[in-house]
């Protein structure tokens, strides 16, 4: 099995911001596992602001693992990644498992989808990204998302753009009483400034993430207040998934769970902890994005899912566009696209 491990830069079209920072360009690594006539694909696409982790990290981490593939069944992924995927962060292990299943499906003939034990997976309904922090610009992108046939958008808080509870009800506006709308506060508060700020938000917003950092935090902010709230930074700590219940919803990404077999396990634990799961990304590339469909197919998500943020990169990807608010994953073998977006 032959490697190839290459940097990419994708250029964002305008600046994201959130509470944790101010996004330009996503730096990732694009991983290429080649039998000499099929190629798997993955992505380690840190945010380092998010996560603490970055593009160089992977590299230095990931180069010595992939060392260790010569020999390697090319049709057996997960005794690969017992062999040498061991105590890899979430964003290096999600490319080599990806990567793995990938080529592993390409020989096949199948899908990932079909190779996981999935015949036919429904569309995925998306939810879209507000992602300006200057609120005329904000307006208009709600408007837009809403003539695009979106049920569902999603805006940051805590950015420095202005008092959030009035942004907020400018946005339901634009949008409508029928549009579900979240909002995502990147951990951004105390408990005391949170609890403040949604008993503002409620009757405007549907659903809060990540108000506080902290399970305790979250739970105790979870039981003071009458606004749906979901983890997204603290999903990954232990027992978040468990009960008692720190919040209504979990946002699952592929980047911090470290591929599509941990992603898969992490949704089914949720529901068994009462939580309600939905998909997310960390502005992924094509490939983390792909993958992450074949997860939301593999395990529905009861809500929208935060994985249309392809539109935000100055290229196009014609294999994972959105149609009236949804998503599907690519006809064709394995992923179904390459790094380019462009379908197999």
């Amino acid at each position: 099995m032959r490697w190839s491990l290459q940097r990419r830069i994708h250029e964002l079209k305008a600046p994201a911001t959130a509470a944790h920072g101010t996004t330009f360009k996503r730096d990732m690594l694009l991983l290429s596992l080649s039998d000499g006539v099929h190629t798997g694909w993955g992505e380690a696409s840190p945010l380092s602001s998010y996560s603490g982790i970055t593009a160089d990290e992977c590299d230095a981490a990931l180069r010595p693992r992939l060392e260790l593939l010569a020999g390697a069944d090319p049709d057996d992924p997960d005794s690969t990644l017992r062999g040498c995927a061991e105590g890899l962060t979430g964003p290096t292990r999600a490319a080599l498992e990806v990567a793995l299943r990938d080529l592993a499906a390409r020989r096949a003939g199948v899908s990932l989808l079909e190779a996981m034990g999935v015949q036919m997976g429904r569309p995925v309904e998306i939810r879209a990204l507000l992602s300006s922090n200057d609120l005329p610009v904000a307006q208009a992108e709600a408007e837009a998302a809403r003539r695009d046939g979106f049920r569902a958008v999603k805006a940051k808080l805590a950015t420095g753009g202005g008092s959030d509870h009035v942004r907020m009800g400018a946005l339901r506006e634009a949008l409508g009483p029928n549009i579900h709308l979240s909002a995502d506060a990147n951990g951004a508060w105390e408990v005391a400034e949170a609890l403040i700020q949604l008993e503002l938000l409620a009757g405007t917003v549907d659903l809060v993430e990540q108000p506080v950092r902290g399970l305790a935090e979250m739970r105790e902010v979870h039981g003071r207040c009458a606004v749906p709230l979901a983890l997204d930074e603290d999903a990954t700590e232990p027992g978040a998934l468990e009960l008692p219940p720190s919040a209504d919803v979990v946002c699952l990404k592929l980047q911090a769970w470290g591929g599509l077999d941990k992603l898969i396990k992490a949704a089914s634990k949720a529901r068994s902890g009462g939580l309600l799961v939905t998909y997310g990304s960390t502005l992924d590339g094509p490939i983390g994005i792909a993958a992450s469909l074949i997860a939301a197919q593999a395990v529905e998500p009861d809500l929208a899912c935060g994985l249309g943020t392809l539109d935000a990169f100055e290229e196009s990807f014609d294999a994972l566009q959105i149609d009236d608010g949804e998503m599907s994953s690519p006809d064709g073998p394995g992923l179904g696209t390459d790094p380019e977006g462009t379908r197999c």
